[in-house]
């Protein structure tokens, strides 16, 4: 009836996509999620700092960009009022 989202199809698809260590039986119930939470914190951080990587270089481009056409606009502005020709 639901197809790929049926507990009968997902639940040995995630079971069959955990690592080796994780599909240990001999693992205590306390263990496993131990080893589960640690896995699944370390990915998701893993995905923030590459997002966030990629923000601050987007940033950082940008922020480049316009302190260089600022600057590059009250260097001419001083020069016009100066009188100094470029």
């Amino acid at each position: 009836m639901y197809g790929r989202r049926a507990f009968a199809v997902s639940g040995p698809a995630a079971w069959n996509s955990l690592s080796d260590d994780l599909r240990d039986l001999v693992l205590s119930t306390d263990s496993f999620r131990h080893l589960l939470k640690t896995r699944l914190y370390t990915s998701a951080y893993s995905t923030l700092e590459v997002l966030y990587i990629t923000t601050m270089r987007y940033i950082n481009s940008r922020l480049t960009y316009l302190l260089t056409y600022l600057l590059t606009m009250i260097i001419t502005v001083n020069c016009v009022q100066t009188g100094i020709k470029l």
